[in-house]
């Protein structure tokens, strides 16, 4: 797999990193818990050029703005038909949002190794901005964006297909709002949600899953799309199914024990 060094192109260097918060689990965190977030560094003034933002849609150019890849809620996709090389794919998310003052909602793509039971088999099995690596590094969660600043994806998870074990029979990615306070923010307050699957090797866009806004008006969290295997090959399904709660609500619902819930609206 590749070095981690050159895989950080994709992540915004503009955002700070949210502090652990209390209701993750002991065994999966992975660094100390701060009191308050990071101050988040001053945002560059319009026109002035986002590099990173740059390179990474220099990279994606040629498939960013694709619409014949777009689906609905429902599609079931079989992913090989698509792209019969299909080994090593990334999933993006991108966001904007409403407002332009210091009260952005902060939005995260999470993602669950799931089996036959239907649950996590263990705690690894949750990558999300707290545990970035999940089976052996199969799985790679880029970094959490807290503003969804800059253009194109937000929030990137890589997934080496070939490396997931074989009793990981779904891979589950999320999209939900972060709500320490309890201030009732939800998606409805961003706009241009999206979530997308991408050939890693070529850079080519398979798949892509829009949210309008009348449909995330007052939700917190959704189940985007999934991952199916089915024998040797893998179909996408399409879901954006929301889920009350946000993040603490699903990780309970795949087997995840948290010990205290974090406000989420």
């Amino acid at each position: 797999m590749e070095e981690d060094k050159d895989l950080k192109r994709f992540a915004k260097d503009e955002d700070d990193i949210k502090p652990i918060d209390p209701s993750v689990p002991a065994s999966i965190r992975h660094m100390e818990y701060q009191s308050q977030k990071k101050k988040e560094k001053a945002e560059k003034p319009s026109g002035t050029p986002n590099t990173s933002a740059q390179t990474t849609q220099s990279a994606l150019s040629n498939t960013y703005d694709s619409e014949q890849n777009i689906v609905a809620k429902g599609a079931y996709i079989d992913l090989l038909k698509k792209d019969p090389a299909l080994r090593m794919v990334y999933i993006g998310a991108g966001w904007d949002q409403k407002t332009f003052d210091d009260d952005k909602v902060d939005v995260d793509l999470s993602c669950f190794m799931i089996d036959k039971t239907g649950k996590t088999r263990e705690d690894e099995d949750f990558v999300f901005y707290n545990n970035e690596r999940g089976c052996e590094g199969a799985v790679k969660h880029m970094g959490d964006s807290r503003t969804g600043a800059g253009d194109g994806d937000d929030e990137t998870i890589f997934v080496d297909m070939n490396g997931i074990p074989f009793d990981v029979l779904r891979v589950m990615f999320t999209i939900t709002v972060y709500d320490e306070n309890n201030d009732g923010r939800h998606l409805g307050q961003i706009r241009n949600l999206y979530i997308r699957l991408v050939n890693r090797e070529d850079d080519n866009e398979l798949v892509r899953l829009p949210l309008t806004e009348d449909v995330m008006e007052g939700k917190n969290g959704f189940l985007m799309f999934c991952l199916v295997r089915e024998g040797p090959r893998w179909y996408l399904e399409a879901l954006a199914e929301p889920v009350s709660g946000g993040l603490p609500a699903i990780a309970t619902r795949y087997g995840i024990v948290v010990k205290e819930m974090i406000a989420t609206g």
